[in-house]
């Protein structure tokens, strides 16, 4: 077994009382996580999953310090294969820092309670480039719930490879920085996974919901967010985001609507269009890829 990866903690910015619980994991599992590294990919999401059952607290400090030694043996090792810099590397392996701030949050515990979600980071299928993320996906307009009249107008067929963008909790979202990593990412993924012959982009998220007009600034980076797509089709696909972005809270009644916090314009907004019943749904982004870099499909 590995000794605890106390470099990349500090390269990816990971401290406090998460730290403190993934080192402690750390040398209390270590038979559990050198059977982990033997087979990461089979083993990582299982492990994770029974610990958080058992335990949420303790699970989430398991499923931080596994998440982290995979990172630094499986994950550092499949980048320098692929020839990747190690500034990706590190940019990518940041989320771990983020979801971990969302357990605190959330949950109330010190570690990691989205082990699905960073295996994506971990097994190279999704990188932070810039300010977005992009995994490797194909569209699947049913599970989008997109209404039948824009499956037929998709610019992507049904089942295309594409790249799925993500926009992670790190700051504001502003549209050159959005545009920048687009263009980012394409020469990433052309550069260093040219097998990989992808139609476009696509963005299935709250923050591409209509509905944000009516209570949000025209001139907010939300609502500029829309300008870097295409094309943008509404969802049947009702969502808790905005409840748990903003707040924290996965569901909440009226009584717990009317005691959120009001700390931002966005909050106030948010809480009085909720409040009278307004719904939050996902839109559907399509961004078609630059000539200049594209794979040939």
């Amino acid at each position: 077994m590995t000794a605890f990866p106390a470099a990349l903690c500090e390269q990816i910015g990971l401290e406090g009382p998460a730290l403190s619980a993934a080192m402690t994991a750390f040398r209390r599992e270590q038979r559990t996580l050198g059977s982990l590294l033997k087979n990461p990919r089979a083993r990582f999401l299982p492990l994770c999953g029974r610990a958080l059952l058992r335990d949420k607290a303790a699970g989430a400090a398991f499923a931080l310090a596994a998440a982290l030694a995979v990172a630094d043996t499986y994950t550092r090792a499949q980048y320098r294969k692929r020839g990747i810099p190690d500034t990706v590397y590190i940019a990518s392996l940041r989320d771990i820092v983020l979801w971990v701030r969302d357990a605190e949050w959330a949950d109330g515990v010190a570690g990691l309670c989205n082990a699905p979600w960073i295996a994506h980071t971990l097994f190279l299928e999704l990188f932070w480039i810039g300010r977005l993320q992009f995994e490797f996906s194909k569209t699947d307009y049913r599970q989008a719930r997109l209404p039948k009249s824009a499956r037929k107008t998709a610019p992507f067929p049904d089942g295309a490879p594409v790249l799925n963008v993500h926009i992670p909790a790190s700051g504001p979202l502003c549209l050159p920085d959005a545009i920048a990593s687009f263009a980012a990412a394409q020469d990433f993924f052309c550069s260093y996974f040219p097998e990989y012959a992808f139609a476009g982009f696509v963005c299935d998220s709250w923050l591409l919901d209509e509905r944000n007009r009516s209570f949000m600034r025209p001139d907010s980076n939300i609502l500029q967010f829309f300008s870097a797509f295409d094309l943008v089709v509404q969802t049947r696909r009702k969502n808790r985001e905005l409840l748990r972005r903003l707040w924290g809270k996965r569901r909440a009644g009226k009584r717990t609507l009317a005691a959120l916090e009001e700390k931002t314009s966005l909050q106030r907004a948010a809480k009085a269009y909720l409040l009278s019943g307004g719904k939050s749904y996902n839109g559907y982004g399509f961004r078609m890829p630059q000539k200049s870099g594209i794979n040939p499909g």
